[in-house]
């Protein structure tokens, strides 16, 4: 078997890409932080229909058709996203959210549309091969990781300070979504 050779994306090349896609490709900078963000996977993201999209619910619904795991799911929005997507509020429902030159289409947009893009912006920026569109996912994982064992040590800081121990019943466990 091949072996993977994707590499997590540092924050400071993260920050070089958000620039340039602002300046010069803001659609693929949604394509970006939806892969980032949400954890959406790049061929997800190609069958997202404009009716899968709640504003109001800061979600995309990913049908188990679309999804690589074939189970239904949502992903969670960030504000940047919610906003950035506003445009797709007076689409119609049916609509690809990113069709063949970006914009809603009644046809998704080509399978290496989205690699030939990150290829393009990769070049523009002299980014190492390993750093690919798939990467941003791994690292938008990584952080999410990070950030709950940062939270669990918390807790467990907390507790231990208060001299009590961490329980958590079914009614108060939070609901993660992926």
């Amino acid at each position: 078997a091949l072996q993977k050779t994707r590499i997590i994306i540092p924050e400071d090349y993260r920050q070089r890409i958000t620039e340039y896609l602002s300046l010069n490709n803001p659609y693929f900078l949604i394509v970006c932080e939806l892969v980032f963000s949400s954890l959406i996977r790049p061929k997800e993201i190609r069958f997202i229909q404009i009716k899968h999209i709640s504003l109001e619910g800061m979600h995309i619904f990913i049908p188990s058709d679309n999804a690589k795991t074939h189970f239904q799911r949502y992903a969670a929005l960030t504000p940047s996203l919610v906003e950035k997507l506003q445009y797709t509020a007076t689409k119609q429902p049916n609509l690809y959210l990113f069709g063949p030159d970006f914009l809603p289409d009644k046809e998704p947009c080509h399978e290496s549309f989205f690699t030939k893009q990150w290829d393009k912006m990769r070049k523009a920026l002299k980014l190492p091969v390993e750093m690919q569109l798939y990467s941003l996912r791994d690292t938008g994982i990584n952080n999410m990781l990070k950030r709950f064992y940062l939270l669990l040590a918390a807790i467990f800081a907390f507790t231990a300070i208060n001299a009590q121990s961490p329980t958590f019943s079914t009614e108060e466990a939070p609901v993660w979504y992926y």
